[in-house]
């Protein structure tokens, strides 16, 4: 096995990693073991949190909380104090709140004289703890330190004076990296602090915001080829092969500069001026630079994955021979887009599709417009979806060989 030092994940590798902490500590908690949480370190706008939110609504086994460590006070997480009085009837005993004494009073039950102080359940929990939770603690590091203080009991242990999470609880963290950067103003987490979860250092990945977000929610076609087919200004080292700074884009401002533009998508050139202006003073100008050669290069033109799968095959075959060639003039930057996009598609889409889509999908994937690494991936993936593409003589050998 390869041990890799400080290797930094994708989002759908942090995913994978959170479905099996989240359903082993429910195996540990019931073999009367403390859960142990997670921390997931990374720069802002790589969806550290989305990604935590996404593995709930999949798995549907736990409620999802999510709290802002830098918005609370300490009593948002502990709960806030109340007074506590024991009240009996007959041999039954109970401490209720104040707010409940005369209601108990009148049901037959008398104080005794002893109370306490406890601390309220917080109104995040109440009414969520029908099923273990996913308690997710955002922005943790950037929480004052009477904050940071204060989350130690319910990260290490899920409980604290006065209540607990449901049985089988996760709790995941979230941070900004510490690196001495001026741009996170972040708090350095002591040792006792960190002995209290695991941490899992995250990177932005083009490839997994293309597929498990651009996609779904529908993002115009143009603005997920054109990041694509410039990965290399979001991902990577911040120096370049000569030793100078590489300037980096932020995914979140990308994609609402994108949602922001979307209403250009169908013309991005004559609207060149304005999209320009909206993004100047968020986004490195040299990007902004590519966006523009993208459209100029008519790049932004080209048919979306629907288009395609809905086309007859021969129609999206003709479709792709004319933006990405052929022979000598294959374009392996635009097959590669293409391949990709009509990949995700069919792996977001695959319910709605009709036969005739499956058929054209094959067709595509069995032509030398692909990228045959591409091709073979996306086969892989949706013969599952599609069993009967198996029985197509093309698509066995690029599977078998």
């Amino acid at each position: 096995m390869k041990n890799n030092i400080n290797v930094e994940l994708t989002s759908s590798e942090v995913s994978e990693i959170l479905k099996y902490t989240v359903k082993q500590n429910v195996e540990l908690a019931n073999n009367n073991h403390a859960p142990v949480a997670l921390n997931i370190e990374g720069p802002p706008g790589i969806a550290k949190t989305s990604v935590v939110k996404q593995l709930c609504e999949d798995l549907q086994t736990h409620n999802y909380i999510r709290l802002n460590v830098s918005e609370l006070e300490p009593g948002d997480i502990v709960g806030f104090p109340l007074t506590q009085y024991k009240v009996c009837k007959n041999e039954e005993c109970m401490w209720i709140g104040d707010k409940l004494l005369n209601d108990y009073i009148l049901q037959g039950y008398h104080a005794n004289g002893e109370s306490r102080m406890s601390y309220a359940k917080p109104e995040w929990l109440v009414g969520k703890e029908d099923k273990p939770c996913v308690l997710v603690l955002d922005d943790y590091n950037r929480g004052s330190s009477l904050m940071l203080n204060a989350c130690m009991r319910i990260t290490d242990e899920q409980e604290t004076a006065s209540w607990s999470l449901p049985k089988g609880s996760t709790v995941i963290l979230t941070s900004n990296p510490d690196d001495g950067e001026e741009s996170f103003n972040v708090s350095s987490g002591d040792s006792a602090q960190k002995s209290r979860y695991l941490t899992l250092k995250m990177k932005a990945s083009v490839q997994d915001w293309a597929l498990n977000y651009a996609e779904k929610v529908g993002l115009p076609s143009a603005f997920i080829n054109f990041l694509i087919k410039h990965p290399e200004i979001i991902e990577g080292s911040n120096i370049d092969s000569e030793g100078n700074e590489a300037k980096k884009g932020n995914l979140r401002i990308w994609t609402k500069f994108f949602h922001l533009c979307s209403g250009f998508s169908n013309n991005l050139s004559d609207n060149w001026n304005t999209v320009f202006l909206l993004g100047q003073n968020s986004l490195p100008v040299e990007h902004l630079l590519m966006l523009n050669k993208f459209i100029e290069d008519k790049l932004d033109k080209l048919s979306s994955p629907e288009q395609l799968l809905k086309m007859k095959p021969e129609d999206a075959l003709s479709d792709l021979r004319v933006c990405i060639g052929e022979g000598t003039k294959k374009r392996i930057d635009i097959s590669s887009i293409m391949s990709r996009r009509v990949m995700n598609y069919t792996l977001v889409n695959h319910k709605s599709f009709s036969k005739d889509m499956v058929n054209t999908y094959a067709e595509i994937m069995e032509s030398s417009y692909m990228s045959p690494d591409l091709v073979l991936l996306s086969v892989k993936k949706t013969t599952k979806l599609f069993p009967e593409l198996i029985k197509r003589p093309k698509l066995i050998q690029i599977l078998t060989t």
